[in-house]
Parts: structure tokens; C-alpha cells; sequence
């Protein structure tokens, strides 16, 4: 699981009184003319003490303390050096919203205000994500899903360039939602409106061992509310289906759980935004070396409640296949195969065309609408052609487990079985395959 834009970063600067302003001034009106626009909501209100400064047309509520530190207004005449203006941003696992406190003294009071007023609209659960001081800003960059990417600096553009690199390098979607700047005065910024609530998809597993019946299970839960509720929900109906204790695996804010496998078998979870955000994620998640396939997507939005076999999938994703060979007599078997078809039909249709051109004769299509064993969502299928005359083929989730599939079919049945061939059912192609002569 990757947790996009947590922790906590701080950038020291030393800038003369005037550049501060001038960095400032900047920044807002950079605001005014880039950002996209919020509805605006009446019934924003700032909490006691406070009095209203702007920010509500674009969604967001900034308020000043009432009293002596309300006359640190930025337009007011600096006569000499100011002292040290500390920001923070907060955030909450279970919301896209942002909270801010700015202009404070010191780090320690800015972070306690901007937790406090976060903590006020959404209980537990709320953490500092960025924290600086003088001339700082923050850029937040948001993906499709809503995930946040964030960046801090003292420059405008290498600050949201960075942010919004970020987000393009792990997502799709993305887009500057909010620049956050420093004030020379105390202020605090938080949504006008009730903060959204992410929904979530997680995914639980027996805690350590398990029995046979239970390996290489998963359990399920997506489309609920809040962290919290979604990781008892599927811990909870894992105990109760095992009488097993139970862990939190995979988890995804408003995005999909993505389940990748590669060749040796071994089994990977990922979050990413959608689909498409997903391919990006295979190629930085699966190690070195290895080739990983995408098995299933579990969006975090559609409400579901599953157990999970490794080896079985609900769909393929990567398209379909199918395989053709000669009706008639030969004896040497050509076979085709085509795959990432976008329906069964059409990879029944492409590979009688190629079987018959090659074979110059009918071919008989696998599977078809009599075929009960359609293992297809699994990446590797294993064929031979037995002593028999037989042709064989088996499914597997690895290389080494089809094969290991074929050498038990071929003990089992007795007969003899060499040179099978194995084939990535993942990889669009379209090939004739020779299994060799029938004696």
C-alpha cells in the first residue's frame, strides 16, 4: 500500500522583509486567475473568536482572531524585520479536505490550530501533512480518485510543477485544486460545508498460518464509509468465516484495490485511482526483473462483500482468447492461438480464420459455448500433444504451476507428455503453434 502525500516537511528560508511581501502578493493573485472554482455556501461560519477574512468563493472559509492580532493585516506598513511567520497543513485519512493555520509564531501553535479545527469537523483520524514558516507555500495536487499529492517551497512555479509531477508520475487526472500561503498574521482555513467522506475497499486475511481451506484466501470489503468501519467490517467477516484472527491487508481511498501476480506466482496488492492509473502502478510495484499481470480490479466505491480465491478471477481483464485446431485428420497439429480480443467473439472468430488458412482445412474452436472449463482469467495456459494423440491443455496462475498441472494430468491419465509449450494468456498475440506429429 502507498500512502500518498503524508508525513511532515518544513523548509527553513531567509528572505529579506521585502521579498516576503512581494512572494506573498504573488501567490494570491496566482490563486485568483488559476485554480478551479468551489460553489460557495451561506452557511460557513467561523468558530468563536474569529471573524471572517474571504477564501468561502472557492469552497474554503479563512478567518482571523478577533482582537490585537487581527491588526497584523498583510497590507500593513512593515517598518522593520518581521518576526517569524509559521504555517501548517492538515489532513484526514477519511476526507479529501485540507485544513490550514497560518501567520502563528511558532511550528508547535500553528499545527495545534490547524488539528484542532480539523478535529472539530471530523473527530480522530487527523495529521499534519505539511508544516513551514515565512515565505513557504504548499501545492496540492489532486488525482481522479481524489488522492492528494503535495509539495512545499518558496517558489510559485518549481513548487506546483513539482506537485503536479507527482501526481502525473503515479496517477491520472491530475490537477493543481489549492495553493496555500503564508500570512504575516494568524489565519485559518477550513471547507464551508460538511468535509466529504471517502469510501473505501479493504481487503483481510488470516493471521499467519492457516489451514488448506483457507490459504490463499481473501476477504473483501468495499463501499463503505471511513477507514475505520471498512477494515472492522472485512477483519470481522474474516473471523467469523475461519474462526481465524484476522488482518488488515490492501486498502484504497476512493480508487480500486488492484491484485497483480507474476510469473513465479506470488501475489501483489496495490491502490491506484482507476484502470488506467493502475498500469502506471504495475510498472513501479512489481520487482525488478519480474513480469506482473493485472488479475482484478476492486473499485473502493461499488458496495460488495467476497471471498477471494488467488487462482480464480471474476473477469479477464486483458481480453479474451481463444484457441483452434484441425477437425480432420492430420497428423501434424498446427494449432492457433489469438488473445486480448475484445470479446469472445471476436477471438473465436480470429483464430478459425487463422487455424483454417494455415491447416487448409475446418477447425474446431476452445473454448465455446459446450466448454465448462474456461480457465482464461488465469495468465498461462500449458499445451501438448500426447502419445495419445491427444491434445492437452491446462490453466495455471505461474509458469511453474501449469506446469506442474500438466506433468499430474499426464501421471494421471498414464500417458506420455514431453515438450509442452506455455503461453501468457496476458500478451495480445496472434500465432500458430506446433505441438509436433502423431505417429
Amino acid at each position: 500500500m502507498m500512502f500518498i502525500g503524508n508525513g511532515r516537511r518544513a523548509i527553513a528560508c531567509e528572505c529579506i522583509n521585502s521579498f516576503r511581501r512581494i512572494c506573498f502578493v504573488i501567490a494570491i493573485v496566482l490563486i485568483g486567475i488559476g485554480l478551479p472554482q468551489y460553489p460557495a455556501h451561506a452557511e460557513g461560519r467561523c468558530p468563536p473568536g474569529f471573524y471572517p477574512t474571504g477564501g468561502n468563493d472557492v469552497g474554503w472559509l479563512a478567518c482571523a482572531p478577533m482582537g490585537p492580532a487581527a491588526e497584523n493585516a498583510p497590507d500593513k506598513p512593515d517598518l522593520g524585520p518581521a518576526p517569524d511567520a509559521f504555517m501548517s497543513v492538515v489532513a484526514h485519512r477519511d476526507s479529501p479536505a485540507l485544513w490550514t493555520a497560518s501567520g502563528y509564531d511558532d511550528d508547535k501553535t500553528a499545527e495545534k490550530e490547524a488539528l484542532k479545527i480539523c478535529a472539530e469537523q471530523m473527530d480522530d483520524g487527523c495529521h499534519v501533512l505539511w508544516s513551514g514558516f515565512n515565505d513557504y507555500m504548499v501545492a496540492v495536487a489532486r488525482d481522479i480518485a481524489g488522492h492528494h499529492f503535495t509539495e512545499g517551497g518558496v517558489d510559485y512555479g518549481s513548487t506546483t510543477s513539482k506537485a503536479l509531477a507527482d501526481c502525473q508520475e503515479k496517477s491520472i487526472g491530475c490537477q493543481i485544486v489549492r495553493i496555500i500561503v503564508n500570512s504575516t498574521g494568524p489565519r485559518i482555513s477550513f471547507p464551508d460545508t460538511t468535509p466529504p467522506i471517502n469510501r473505501y475497499a479493504v481487503i483481510g486475511w488470516p493471521k499467519g498460518a492457516s489451514p488448506a481451506r483457507w490459504q490463499r484466501k481473501y476477504w473483501l470489503v468495499s463501499g463503505i464509509e471511513g477507514l475505520d468501519a471498512a477494515v472492522g467490517a472485512a477483519v470481522s467477516k474474516c473471523k467469523a468465516d475461519t474462526g481465524l484472527d484476522c488482518v488488515k491487508g490492501a486498502h484504497s481511498s476512493s480508487g480500486v484495490i488492484v491484485r497483480l501476480i507474476d510469473e513465479a506466482g506470488a501475489t501483489y496488492w496495490i491502490d491506484a485511482a482507476n484502470a488506467e492509473a493502475a498500469i502506471k502502478r504495475v510498472k513501479q510495484t512489481c520487482p525488478s526483473g519480474k513480469k506482473c499481470r493485472i488479475v482484478e480490479l476492486y473499485p473502493a466505491g461499488k458496495e460488495r462483500r467476497a471471498i477471494l480465491d488467488e487462482d480464480r478471477a471474476d473477469q479477464p481483464l486483458r481480453g479474451f482468447y481463444a484457441i483452434a485446431w484441425p477437425t480432420g485428420t492430420s497428423k501434424t497439429q498446427k494449432l492457433s492461438l489469438v488473445t486480448g480480443q475484445p470479446s469472445r467473439a471476436a477471438a473465436t472468430n480470429a483464430t478459425l480464420a487463422l487455424c483454417k488458412r494455415e491447416n487448409q482445412a475446418e477447425c474446431r474452436p476452445y473454448p465455446n459455448e459446450n466448454d465448462a472449463d474456461d480457465r482464461g482469467t488465469e495468465q498461462f495456459i500449458a499445451m501438448v500433444l500426447d502419445n495419445s494423440g491427444r491434445i492437452r491443455v491446462e490453466y495455471g496462475y505461474s509458469t511453474r504451476h501449469v506446469e506442474e498441472k500438466m506433468a499430474a494430468s499426464c501421471q494421471r491419465d498414464k500417458v506420455t507428455c514431453t515438450g509442452w509449450q506455455v503461453f501468457d494468456l496476458s500478451l495480445p498475440s496472434s500465432q500458430i503453434i506446433h505441438l509436433g506429429t502423431v505417429r
